[in-house]
């Protein structure tokens, strides 16, 4: 049996989902705070995304938080956050109501999982876009269509626009269309979770190697697996020919 709590209360999964969603509680979930810091934003973001990628793996324990947070990959500003830093992070996220404590059976650590997509009545796809803009910044709707495809791999350009231009319209926005500059064939979006920029930009300066460079890695990677199949095509061609 799995027990939840974080909201002034320990019980069960069968009677936190009746409190959740009773009409006498609802309130608790209605003035969901944004305005996180820089590492509430990426520690959310992480659970989020990890919910969408890999549920199996779900709820998450504080490692896996401080690994998701930190990796290298589809993170902008790449940091070395502290498993102490992350920790408050998910103390921080509880007590806003944004994460629960998740206590299983026979497991002394705790695990978290996220309860703000349900009550922000975001649908998977929403959610998907905006993981990737609190996990690596401004992006334009291209860069969001080609990286949401592990969580939606049928997320098309134009239901990525849609979708952004409704949670920007939403009472509360969730994300913000920026001017576009000289130069740029596309306007970029950004998320309205995080309050500070100044954060991310201070971050990223105290980071490195920065997102491009590991992006610069990443497509160096796949050239490798071409090449690699590019010779094995040749050799079996060679094989046929009896060079």
């Amino acid at each position: 049996m799995k027990e939840f709590s974080g909201i002034g209360f320990t019980c069960d999964h069968l009677q936190f989902q009746k409190m959740l969603f009773s009409s006498s509680e609802r309130y608790i979930m209605e003035d969901i705070p944004f305005h996180l810091n820089f590492i509430e934003n990426r520690v959310l973001g992480v659970v989020i995304e990890k919910s969408l990628t890999t549920p199996d793996q779900m709820p998450l324990t504080l490692n896996s938080c401080v690994l998701g947070c930190n990796q290298s990959s589809n993170r902008d500003p790449v940091t070395q956050l502290s498993e102490q830093e992350v920790d408050e992070g998910l103390d921080a996220l509880v007590t806003k109501h944004l994460l629960v404590r998740v206590h299983g059976a026979g497991s002394r650590a705790p695990k978290f999982d996220t309860i703000a997509t349900d009550h922000w009545k975001l649908e998977r796809e929403d959610v998907c876009v905006l993981s990737i803009l609190m996990l690596r910044g401004e992006q334009t709707p291209g860069e969001l269509s080609i990286r949401s495809k592990r969580a939606c791999p049928d997320l098309k350009l134009e239901e990525v626009l849609r979708r952004l231009d409704e949670l920007s319209r939403r009472d509360q926005p969730f994300v913000e269309k920026l001017e576009r500059l000289p130069g740029q064939k596309e306007a970029r979006w950004k998320s309205l979770i995080q309050a500070n920029d100044n954060e991310c930009e201070e971050m990223s300066e105290e980071n490195s190697p920065s997102s491009s460079v590991e992006d610069l890695r990443e497509e160096v990677s796949a050239l490798k697996v071409d090449l690699l199949k590019v010779r094995e095509e040749l050799r079996e061609i060679r094989e046929s020919l009896g060079i």
